[in-house]
């Protein structure tokens, strides 16, 4: 093909090619807008609700002891949920028991110190505690605290204050922190496992944290 025959080709081919590139970026362009709205609608649209979490997820105490953390009621969004929010908690052993202070009341935003008694008579495992916030309007959402209780030693005493450093890792990583570590926020209570000491969790194939840097 000569060099006139493309130029001819390209004429007549730009006249209806152009328009059919405009029109396919600006079907690209509404459709994008209109997810973008759609979206809105139905963030705007949505009814007021409240959030829970729990901070820190985990602890590690021993029996005849009492743990403390702070639950957070919190509300989604913009909008304020004008209900009360009140707590209560599902445990796997009768003998740990929980209470709320404040139990309820307020509506969201606001902060309750969880406060756990473990019983004396407890052994030693890991149990998952489940806080639900039930509003006023029957909402109802839950979040978990897991909590390693450690046993005794055969001397009765609880080991020293120096050794009681413990750390954490996932089930589904090999990975040990802190228990303080923003990380172990992120792992499910279901995953959740203690480590009695470094060597305890190197054992297990684990390796120390970037962000907190554990030992």
């Amino acid at each position: 093909m000569s060099n006139e025959d493309r130029r001819s080709l390209c004429q007549r081919i730009r006249p209806w090619i152009i328009p059919i590139i405009q029109g396919i970026i600006v079907g690209v362009i509404v459709g994008a807008i209109v997810v973008i709205i759609t979206a809105l609608i139905s963030i705007i649209c949505k009814p007021p609700d409240f959030s829970i979490s729990v901070n820190p997820v985990t602890g590690a105490t021993n029996p005849g002891s009492v743990e403390q953390t702070m639950v957070n009621i919190g509300r989604i969004w913009y909008k304020r949920y004008k209900y009360s929010v009140t707590l209560c908690a599902e445990t796997q052993n009768p003998a740990i028991k929980v209470t709320f202070i404040p139990e309820g009341g307020p509506t969201p935003p606001y902060n309750s110190t969880m406060k756990i008694n473990i019983g004396s008579g407890v052994s030693e495992d890991y149990y998952i505690i489940e806080i639900e916030g039930i509003g006023g309007d029957g909402r109802e959402h839950t979040c978990k605290y897991v909590l390693f209780v450690r046993s005794i030693p055969d001397n009765g005493e609880p080991p020293p204050a120096e050794e009681e450093e413990m750390f954490v890792g996932g089930r589904e990583s090999d990975v040990y922190h802190y228990s303080n570590c923003r990380y172990v926020n992120m792992i499910n209570a279901e995953n959740i496992i203690w480590f009695t000491s470094v060597e305890d969790a190197r054992s297990h194939g684990y390796r120390p944290c970037r962000v907190c840097r554990p030992p």
